[in-house]
C-alpha cells in the first residue's frame, strides 16, 4: 500500500516547487526574454510588410440554350445548338484558371507604378527586382549557387519544339510564377458563387493595381471561354451572309441591265430571259434575307452567352497592412524565450550538467 502511495506521489507534479523555481530563476529567464525579444526585433525590421486588396463579384449564372438558333437551315451546315448545355468551366474552378501558367505569365507585363518612388515598371520585373530578401535567407542563395555551379549540367538545345511563351519558362520566370501564386488568391462561396479575389504585395499601390487587373483578365477570360463558340458561329454566318449579299447585288445588277435593255422589246425569249433573271434575284433575295435573320439570331446568341459579373466590393488601396504587426512579432520571440528560460531552468540546465559530468 505504501508502495503504490509512493508511486503516486513520484507522479504529482508540484506546483508550488515550480512556481517558486521559475519566481527564482527571474534573473536567467529574463536574459533569454532579452535575448529573444533582440532576434524578434531584427527578425520584424527584415520583414517587409504585406498589403491584401481584395475584390468581390458576382457573377452571373448562365442557363441553358433557348433553342432560338436551331432554326438555322441545314443548308448552310451550321448547327448551333451544339453549344447548349452548362459551362465547363464553372465558379468552383476559377482558382484553377489563376493557378494556370497562361494566366500567370500574361501578367508578367501589366505596368505598375511603385507608391514610394513613382517609378514605373512591368510587374514581372517588380517581382524580381523588389523584393526584400531577409539577411537569413543568403547563406540558402549562396549555397544554392555553389551548388549549381560545382554541379551544373550541360542543357540540351531542343529543336522544333513549340516557340509559345508558355512551354518552355526560364528559372527566372518560373520563379515569378511561383511568387504570384503565392500571392493571388481566388475563393468561390459554394453556396452564392460569389467570388473573392485577393492580391497581396509589398506595395498597396501594387496590391490594388494587380487585383483590378487580375479581376479584369479573369472576366474577360470566362467572357471569351464562354462566348467562343458563338462567336465562331457568327464569323461563318458573316462570311455567307457577305457572300450571299454580294451574289444577290450581282444578280439585281443583270436584272436592271436586261430590263433596261430589252424595256421595248416585246420578243417572247427575251421576256423569257428577264423571267430567268428576275427568278434568280428572287431566289438569291430570299438565301440573303434567310442568313441575314440568322445573323441577327447569333449576335443576339453572342449577347445572350455573354456573362455580366457584379463588382460587390472594388479594388481600393489598403492603408493598414494585412501581415502581422513587427510589434506582435517581437512579443512573440519574447514569449518563446521566457518558455525556453523557464525549459532551461526547470529541465534542460540539470540534463545538460549530468551530460558535462558523464563527459
Amino acid at each position: 500500500m505504501n508502495d503504490a502511495n509512493d508511486k503516486i506521489k513520484s507522479h504529482e507534479f508540484d506546483v508550488l516547487g515550480f512556481v517558486r523555481k521559475t519566481i527564482k530563476e527571474w534573473k536567467t529567464i529574463s536574459v533569454f526574454v532579452v535575448i529573444f525579444s533582440i532576434i524578434g526585433v531584427v527578425v520584424a525590421l527584415n520583414t517587409s510588410k504585406r498589403y491584401t486588396t481584395s475584390v468581390v463579384l458576382a457573377p452571373e449564372m448562365g442557363g441553358g440554350v433557348d433553342g432560338a438558333l436551331s432554326s438555322v437551315s441545314s443548308m448552310f451546315g451550321i448547327n448551333l445548338s451544339s453549344s447548349s448545355g452548362s459551362d465547363a468551366i464553372s465558379p468552383e474552378l476559377y482558382p484553377n484558371v489563376f493557378a494556370s501558367t497562361i494566366f500567370l505569365v500574361d501578367l508578367f507585363d501589366v505596368p505598375v507604378t511603385l507608391s514610394e518612388t513613382g517609378e514605373k515598371k512591368s510587374y514581372y520585373n517588380h517581382l524580381l527586382y523588389d523584393v526584400n530578401i531577409p539577411f537569413w535567407s543568403y547563406p540558402g542563395i549562396w549555397l544554392g549557387k555553389l551548388m549549381k555551379t560545382f554541379f551544373k549540367k550541360d542543357e540540351i538545345p531542343v529543336s522544333g519544339a513549340s516557340t509559345s511563351k508558355y512551354f518552355h519558362l526560364t528559372k527566372e520566370q518560373d520563379g515569378a510564377c511561383g511568387i504570384m501564386k503565392q500571392n493571388i488568391f481566388c475563393v468561390v462561396d459554394q453556396r452564392t458563387n460569389i467570388i473573392t479575389v485577393s492580391v497581396t504585395d509589398m506595395d498597396p499601390v501594387i496590391a490594388a493595381t494587380m487585383a483590378d487587373t487580375v479581376t479584369l483578365r479573369l472576366q474577360n477570360y470566362i467572357t471569351d471561354y464562354r462566348t467562343k463558340k458563338v462567336r465562331h458561329d457568327l464569323e461563318y454566318i458573316d462570311e455567307l451572309y457577305e457572300q450571299a449579299k454580294a451574289e444577290y447585288l450581282v444578280a439585281q445588277e443583270e436584272y436592271v441591265k436586261s430590263t433596261d435593255a430589252n424595256a421595248k422589246v416585246v420578243r417572247s425569249i427575251y421576256r423569257a430571259k428577264i423571267d430567268n433573271l428576275e427568278n434568280d434575284m428572287q431566289l438569291k433575295l430570299s438565301i440573303f434575307t434567310d442568313i441575314a435573320k440568322q445573323k441577327q439570331l447569333a449576335m443576339q446568341r453572342v449577347q445572350e452567352r455573354t456573362p455580366a459579373f457584379t463588382v460587390i466590393q472594388p479594388a481600393t488601396v489598403s492603408l493598414q497592412a494585412s501581415s502581422m504587426p513587427r510589434s506582435y512579432m517581437v512579443i512573440m520571440f519574447a514569449m518563446l524565450g521566457g518558455c525556453i528560460g523557464v525549459l532551461w531552468t526547470q529541465y534542460l540546465r540539470d540534463v545538460y550538467r549530468k551530460y558535462r559530468i558523464k563527459k
